[in-house]
């Protein structure tokens, strides 16, 4: 169909050259457009190349070398990685439409194909770092995302939450350099000041333990408000990483929390 925008994926060993060669010059040209810059020089590295042929080789939560494709030629491209083994995140890496065809939503168009790509290869909801651009803000926001911290690096994070209801769960993270708990404590520094639970949540959660004390906590899939967690003082400082795909009530969470073993 004519104007149709799609999706193809880079199979050949041409194709990925060919991808290579547009993430490059996307580097240059969009990302990095100081040649002095020092992140630069190692995104146009043969070793970031090699990294990422390893993920994209991989059996399992593998990235894909994805163009968008209309009337016959390609008009950009997509670097996304889909985490089947986990919760079903596709974790956008890198996202560009070509200078010449920007412009009338053409982005929001390929934006919308990805998504649906995304969700037919089974990711439930989408992330990304827009790495503090305004315009890439603004442009996602367009498209449904919202902002979600900042991950384990500092740098800003946002995510478009799932669409349907699929199940939850609360786990305790013992190791204090976990990633995703850094993630967690990240977004909280970030959006505490934004989003507070109501006094009900707090006072329900409060019962959880007379030692307890009030741990704030950002679920990793910000869909639900800030939930305001009270844990026993046997979790902490452990916290706990919880993970909320889908608007629960406060007595659903309490009682997934209450299954936590607790020594």
């Amino acid at each position: 169909m004519e104007n149709q925008i799609t999706v193809r994926e880079a199979v050949t060993q041409d194709d990925a050259a060919l991808f290579w060669e547009q993430l490059h010059l996307y580097y240059k040209r969009d990302i990095f457009p100081d040649p002095e810059d020092e992140e630069r020089e190692y995104f146009l590295s043969d070793e970031h190349c090699t990294t990422m042929q390893k993920i994209h080789d991989r059996p399992q939560d593998r990235c894909y070398y994805l163009f968008f494709h209309r009337n016959g030629q390609d008009i950009g491209f997509a670097l996304p990685v889909i985490y089947t083994s986990e919760d079903g995140k596709c974790f956008v890496m890198e996202y560009c439409v070509y200078p010449e065809y920007r412009g009338n939503g053409t982005g929001k168009e390929c934006a919308k194909v990805l998504l649906d790509w995304a969700k037919e290869n089974g990711a439930f909801y989408a992330e990304l770092n827009y790495g503090g651009n305004n315009r890439r803000l603004r442009f996602w926001k367009s498209a449904g995302f919202t902002e979600n911290g900042v991950d384990e690096w500092g740098e800003p994070l946002m995510i478009l939450p799932p669409k349907d209801e699929i199940p939850f769960y609360v786990e305790i993270l013992n190791d204090p350099t976990d990633w995703q708990l850094l993630k967690l404590e990240n977004g909280f520094k970030k959006t505490s000041e934004k989003k507070r639970c109501r006094k009900k949540s707090r006072s329900s959660f409060r019962t959880l333990s007379k030692k307890a004390r009030l741990l704030s906590l950002l679920p990793s899939v910000a869909i639900a408000p800030l939930v305001c967690v009270v844990l026993p003082d046997a979790i902490r400082p452990s916290l706990a990483r919880i993970r909320v795909y889908m608007k629960i009530s406060t007595s659903s969470l309490l009682s997934a929390i209450r299954a936590l073993p607790v020594n």
